[in-house]
């Protein structure tokens, strides 16, 4: 036990400084998320926290013949197979499994550009990713293939072409559409010299939209139907390729003929089948777009992929870092940060007698006029109403149950978001941070709207992590980040605060701007009333 894990510690501490991995690392991250099981990182932490009594316990409750698939393909007959696996697995008990729950990420709302700084680079790792519900059992599962190697699958695809011997950007690129259980992914990636980084990004964008948008040709489409048979037959030859396909088969409930009917089904996909499904599985507007390289050449040129003009930057782990990150004064702690606010705002006691707020807000998004009506009541209830004129959207939560209403369709609070809500409602939360479970975390300074500023993390008890950023001068708060599950999957949220004024004896920020995948919202406070005896019929949840 003791050499695996050195071992695996040897080849983690080898992956630090190689980009190909790091960008693996992080690009899993990003499309899945650290809560998903496929993009929880390997760090030296995990590995050490592993020891011989946790592999035993995974495997008494894992590892179970009822939830096992085993294949057999050789000279051997039945009978003789049947005697074999209850020699050597008659012993093996079954039982039950317990099943994880996770929710599957969705490709981003919009484009999403992330750069991992490597300062001696002299060379970019490029990928463009998402996330995509494809398997086996998909029913353009083989129309969705031969496009993919069309696209970027083989040596003669188009990526390729391209970025090496139109443009001589790079020695290979290509992409993938990985078929998987739980959720699949689209990539593309390549090793690209510093100065053609958004060169190479650009043309990789390029084709994915010309695959949409324009048929492929005969000729072309049977160069690649034919490159995908002769594949296929030479993997005949490895016994393996018979025991997977069996596999294959029972795990994702294929037609017993499917791999007996794969080449009629390759041969009849037609140029338009290709459009289709690329239309489908190919998003060009939904993607993470990562780079791991020198930042100080390619950081700038960066920015015009993303809708928001930002480049977020990461930690070799797939953290958020900040590059212009300062640090904090020696023997300076989070809570002394906090209490500052807490001063500032209005004084804990004070604000302790605070029972009800409603705030109302005005701005307007894309033309729109927007009017945002919050309540909350202590201890943790809230009404929320945000009214853009041809509709409404109201959230309600009484302090056990949430619901969300627009448009005349309602949606329960569950899971996470349910849970989140309970502390996101509390009345003044900042009083007592201690009380509901929440750590606080002195991360450093950063420089916010040309203001230094501490910043400070907020770890839930569920181990979400939100970020909090304080005037280091005023104390007043200037920024929070925070992420919301939503059916489109997490949304990253930045919410900046200015403006502060006295109101009914508290400080208060008259003017907030909210950061939003489709754009930026400038909201100018109206209103601001406490204590006003609110009824408790508003926070029913019907």
């Amino acid at each position: 036990m003791g050499k695996i894990i050195k071992k695996t510690l040897s080849n983690l501490a080898a992956q630090k400084d190689e980009p190909n991995a790091i960008s693996q690392r992080v690009r899993a991250v990003l499309n899945y998320g650290k809560e998903h099981p496929y993009g929880e990182p390997t760090t030296e932490e995990t590995v050490k926290s592993i020891n011989l009594d946790l592999c035993k316990n995974y495997y008494n409750t894992y590892l179970k013949p009822n939830v096992a698939y085993l294949s057999i393909v050789g000279d051997i007959n039945k009978k003789e197979a049947q005697k074999l696996v209850e020699k050597y697995f008659g012993n093996w008990k079954s039982g039950d499994v317990p099943k994880s729950e996770f929710q599957n990420p969705k490709a981003p709302l919009v484009n999403k550009v992330a750069l991992v700084d490597r300062a001696n680079a002299v060379q970019s790792v490029i990928s463009v990713s998402y996330p995509v519900e494809f398997n086996l059992a998909s029913e353009d599962y083989i129309k969705a293939s031969v496009m993919n190697t069309i696209l970027g699958g083989s040596f003669t695809s188009r990526i390729n072409k391209n970025l090496r011997e139109d443009k001589g950007y790079t020695y290979g690129a290509g992409s993938s559409l990985s078929a998987d259980k739980y959720i699949g992914a689209w990539t593309s990636s390549a090793q690209v010299r510093n100065i053609v980084t958004d060169s190479a990004l650009t043309e990789i964008f390029n084709e994915m939209k010309r695959i949409r948008n324009e048929k492929v040709s005969d000729d072309e489409l049977q160069i690649n139907k034919n490159y995908m048979i002769g594949n296929f037959v030479r993997s005949l030859e490895n016994p393996q390729t018979i025991a997977n396909f069996a596999i294959n088969i029972e795990r994702y409930g294929l037609p017993k003929d499917f791999y007996k009917n794969y080449l009629k089904n390759l041969n009849d996909v037609t140029a338009d089948d290709i459009q289709s499904v690329a239309k489908k599985y190919i998003k060009p507007n939904n993607t993470n777009l990562l780079v791991v390289g020198k930042a100080e050449e390619v950081a700038t040129k960066l920015a015009k992929f993303s809708m928001s003009g930002k480049v977020d930057y990461y930690d070799i782990y797939g953290e958020k870092v900040d590059p212009n990150l300062k640090k904090a004064p020696a023997g300076l702690t989070a809570e002394q940060v906090i209490e500052k606010y807490i001063t500032v705002m209005g004084g804990k006691e004070k604000l302790s007698q605070i029972k009800d707020e409603t705030m109302k807000l005005t701005g307007a998004m894309q033309g729109m006029n927007l009017v945002i009506t919050i309540t909350r009541k202590a201890p943790n209830k809230l009404y929320q109403s945000i009214d853009f004129g041809v509709g409404q959207q109201k959230t309600v939560f009484d302090g056990t149950r949430g619901k969300v209403s627009a448009m005349g369709q309602e949606q329960e609070m569950t899971g996470a978001q349910l849970e989140e809500m309970k502390i996101q409602s509390m009345l003044n939360a900042f009083l007592d941070y201690a009380s509901l479970g929440i750590k606080l975390e002195l991360a450093g300074m950063e420089t916010i709207n040309k203001k230094d500023a501490y910043k400070i993390n907020l770890i839930y008890p569920s181990g979400k992590k939100n970020t909090q950023y304080y005037d280091a001068n005023s104390g007043y708060l200037l920024r929070t980040n925070s992420t919301i599950e939503s059916p489109q999957g997490t949304i990253n949220t930045t919410i900046d605060y200015d403006d502060y004024k006295e109101l009914n004896g508290f400080m208060v920020a008259h003017k907030m701007i909210q950061g939003t995948p489709m754009g930026s919202i400038e909201l100018t406070l109206t209103s601001y009333e406490v204590n006003k005896n609110v009824s408790d019929d508003l926070f029913k949840v019907d």
